[in-house]
């Protein structure tokens, strides 16, 4: 219910909220407020503070005397806030300064209800499958009230999200973050999201982008696909449909990793301690000479090894720094790097024995890695 003198007041909050689809009431004072709560149950009031005859402090003071109503959520809306102690103990659940920005009333309701009366049921049917946690999201949003909406939709399933107002702040953001999806506005000024997402995709960013539009129909969702976005929802935004596609993206990044994860497998030891690609573009390809180059690397690097081993030993500070320097050159020419890396490390600052501990556990897997490539060869 709205609760307010003033005419013009009331129509500006009706028409902030009826797009929502709530039941709204009005009433031009407290004695009005009072004869319709005697005969109708609301969830909410929006309380003007200086009404005439019975102001909004008085109105609240008698709502909060009747146990019938005492659970009644109230908003206070108040063009002069300087001294609150007249309202310490009112138990308004927010205070809203006037003139309102509809921004601001609609985020103060969707927190004081979590989210249940301005976003559709359906969410509380999947709320509870919060399977999206670290998955990152982009909103393009020019309208405010949308952005707020939005946002609380899709984190009420748990990824992140980032909010951007326009085509450029979504590129600017697009470089220097990573996304798993974009949910983007199509008509938006000065940049609309067609014009956006063809920039995205000039940049070889590989995002889904999911359009959003007020409009339904074939030819707006036809042109969506057409400039390269991935997918089509329709405004106002269903959390069902929101839900449906973080599902579907969700599913096929978790699809992607797998496939990455198990390529990375079984390439791991030659991609991550020998790079052989690198090492035979550096030997003109010749694998002869290749062979020839990885056996002698290999049989001088096992007697470096013990050496290196004697003279920690020993502290033997020089020679612990010849031999890590050693193996460090000789395993950056065969393009051995990570080995390479943990012998500088040896090499510039000898501190503890676990050092050496992992550079021979290197040594074991570069060398598989290395006798592995050289049956490739033949």
């Amino acid at each position: 219910m709205i609760v307010d003198d003033n005419e013009t007041n009331r129509f500006i909050i009706r028409k902030y909220l009826e797009k929502f689809h709530t039941n709204i009431d009005e009433a031009q004072n407290g004695i009005e407020a009072l004869n319709l709560l005697k005969n109708k149950k609301y969830d909410l009031l929006l309380i003007d503070k200086n009404m005439p005859n019975m102001n909004g402090i008085e109105l609240t003071k008698k709502i909060n005397e009747n146990r019938e109503l005492k659970g009644i959520k109230k908003i206070l809306l108040s063009s002069t806030l300087d001294d609150l102690t007249e309202i310490k103990d009112l138990n308004y659940s927010a205070i809203i300064p006037k003139p309102i920005k509809r921004a601001d009333l609609i985020k103060e309701i969707i927190m004081i209800f979590k989210k249940d009366v301005l976003i559709s049921k359906e969410v509380e049917k999947v709320e509870k499958n919060k399977n999206f946690k670290g998955f990152k999201v982009l909103l393009v949003e020019d309208n405010e009230t949308n952005r707020i909406i939005g946002k609380t939709i899709i984190e009420s399933f748990g990824p992140i999200v980032d909010l951007a107002e326009s085509g450029e702040e979504a590129i600017e953001k697009i470089k220097y973050n990573k996304y798993d999806v974009i949910f983007m506005d199509i008509q938006m000024p000065i940049m609309d999201g067609y014009e956006t997402t063809k920039i995205i995709k000039n940049l070889n960013i590989d995002i889904p982008i999911i359009a959003m539009t007020a409009y339904s129909l074939v030819h707006y969702k036809e042109k969506a696909l057409k400039i390269g976005m991935d997918d089509f929802i329709t405004k106002p935004i269903d959390p069902e449909n929101i839900y449906e596609k973080l599902k579907k993206y969700y599913l096929i990044k978790k699809e992607k990793n797998k496939t990455i994860k198990e390529n990375n497998t079984s390439n791991n030891i030659n991609e991550v301690h020998f790079k052989k690609e690198e090492f035979l573009r550096r030997v003109l390809n010749k694998k002869e000479l290749a062979k020839k180059i990885l056996k002698g690397y290999l049989k001088d690097l096992e007697e470096n090894l013990e050496r290196l081993d004697e003279s920690i030993n020993k502290t033997d500070n020089e020679k612990i720094k010849f031999y890590a320097h050693t193996i460090k050159g000789a395993s950056k020419n065969v393009s051995a790097n990570k080995m390479a890396k943990l012998a500088e490390k040896i090499e510039k600052e000898y501190n503890d024995y676990k050092d050496f501990e992992e550079l021979k556990k290197e040594y074991i897997l570069l060398k598989n890695s290395i006798e592995k490539f050289l049956k490739e060869l033949g």
